[in-house]
């Protein structure tokens, strides 16, 4: 274990008290939407409501918990970097909730990109499901005899044009579809939330280094953000996942563990399956969700530690391209004078962050290569051996 971690760990520890605290008062906001969206649910069980409806109903509970999400995650993070400072006894559920209000607000506003992501996970569950289904459902299908027997008369049915009763012969052996249904369920959403979880953590290093890019608009932004993270993801991403780790194994642990005991645990009969699927995903997505804001501080402490740097990656980024568009403007277009001189100044500028840049990064050229990244005890020594080995 690096030094690092284990100065990760010892500050997790001496502050677990505020953590439960502050993650407790992130959890009661999404509990309480969860307990408005699952009253609905077991007050209507029994009316057969359609899967459009369950849909919407999921579609409703989530726009509400993505709106509230990025300035509750903010908030989370600004209280936990107090508790470091002299001002950490002003640090309480109050904090909390009055610290969120900044979230709502520009620079922070949208910076998790919540709603997109959201769109785009829904889309992809969509589609997942549809693979998974047909390929869950043909593998039951070669195994059960019953539901082969079951899935002939329905083609039959259909081949003779006789839609309700093939609806009406699915309906009444509705329970052995169930399981099938499940498996797929279960299996979309592990791949949606997966890469749900890992751009929501991704993008809450923006919180860090926002207030150095004040001037810009929440797009420009984000596309800057997410040019850089990708030129430099290989030694972002191993930093990443060696303090975000624990969030995803407790995610998907409980996520688990709360849908199969609820699906294995309640009587099916009488319940809509799609609209039962629907809850018991949210669910197990709102209890994963709680368990695991408990290993957040982790991965803010290390964002603490890289987002000067990352921040040096943006500008970079930034300097380099707009000399690029200077230097194309130059020699593909015809334009003034004046035009010149100010694409010239341009560039010059360009060059000057480049070298103020170039003098920072030296300046912290050894804490990063002791620490800020991913560097292991065992990789300095590798390092030092090698410069040793290049002296000689």
């Amino acid at each position: 274990m690096s030094e690092r971690t284990k100065k990760y760990l010892k500050d997790f520890k001496s502050k677990l008290s505020y953590t439960f605290l502050l993650s407790g008062g992130v959890s009661l906001i999404v509990l309480v939407i969860f307990a408005l969206c699952g009253l609905f649910f077991f007050l209507t069980k029994d009316y057969g409501y359609s899967d459009l409806f369950s849909i919407l109903i999921l579609a409703i509970f989530l726009s509400a918990v993505v709106g509230l999400l990025s300035p509750f995650i903010y908030s989370y993070l600004a209280n936990y970097v107090t508790l470091g400072s002299k001002d950490k006894e002003l640090v309480s559920l109050k904090s909390l909730f009055k610290t969120s209000s900044f979230g709502f607000r520009p620079p922070y506003k949208g910076l998790l990109s919540s709603f997109i992501n959201l769109l785009f996970a829904i889309l992809c569950f969509l589609l997942l499901s549809t693979v998974f289904r047909s390929l869950f459902y043909s593998i039951f299908v070669s195994f059960d005899s019953q539901m082969q027997q079951v899935m002939n008369e329905v083609a039959n049915l259909l081949s003779s044009n006789d839609l309700d009763g093939a609806i009406n012969l699915l309906s009444a052996n509705e329970d052995m579809f169930y399981l099938p249904e499940m498996l797929s369920t279960y299996v979309s959403l592990v791949i949606v939330l997966f890469f749900y979880l890992k751009s929501l953590l991704v993008n809450i290093l923006k919180f860090c280094i926002i207030l150095s890019f004040t001037k810009f608009y929440k797009r420009p932004f984000n596309q800057l953000f997410k040019i850089t993270y990708k030129e430099h993801r290989k030694e972002l991403n191993k930093g990443f996942y060696t303090y975000a780790w624990p969030i995803f194994v407790s995610f998907f642990v409980v996520f688990t563990a709360t849908f199969m005991g609820l699906f294995f645990g309640f009587n099916l009969s009488h319940i809509n399956s799609f609209g039962f699927l629907i809850f018991i995903s949210l669910a197990s997505i709102v209890f994963g969700f709680i368990v695991s804001l408990i290993f957040y501080p982790l991965l803010f402490n290390y964002y603490g530690d890289i987002s000067k740097v990352f921040s040096l990656y943006l500008r970079t980024t930034l300097a380099n391209a707009l000399k690029v568009r200077a230097e194309t403007e130059i020699e593909r277009m015809k334009f003034t004078e004046e035009n010149r001189d100010e694409l010239e100044n341009m560039i010059n500028s360009a060059n000057e962050e480049q070298e103020r840049i170039k003098k920072e990064f030296d300046d912290i050229n050894e804490k990063v290569d002791e620490n800020i990244f991913y560097k292991t005890d065992e990789e300095k020594k590798d390092d030092k051996n090698d410069e040793e080995n290049k002296d000689k």
